[in-house]
């Protein structure tokens, strides 16, 4: 097979079926400009219950916030598991 090649933060694998996208890279990326990089990973995303506002405090940064959501929109390409819970947080 061939070698990984990147596209617009999106790596591309050959296999033997085709071609094999992921954003692997991409989302670390994303946890180490939140300052979440040693997270821990979950099976589901997200239940609508769990998801709302803890506080009604507003964010230090919100230009942060906004490109970190940015960011995580983008992976909805290669992850529509997460358009969802990605609505919820937009």
């Amino acid at each position: 097979m061939g070698s990984t090649h990147y596209f617009l933060g999106i790596e591309v694998t050959p296999t033997g079926m085709g071609l094999k996208p992921s954003q692997h890279k991409y989302v670390l990326d994303i946890l180490y400009h939140a300052g979440m990089p040693s997270c821990k990973l979950v099976d589901t995303i997200a239940f609508a219950s769990k998801l709302g506002l803890q506080s009604s405090e507003l964010f230090s940064n919100p230009t942060h916030f906004h490109r970190i959501v940015s960011a995580l929109q983008y992976l909805i390409f290669t992850m529509p598991d997460i358009c969802y819970t990605m609505n919820k947080v937009c």
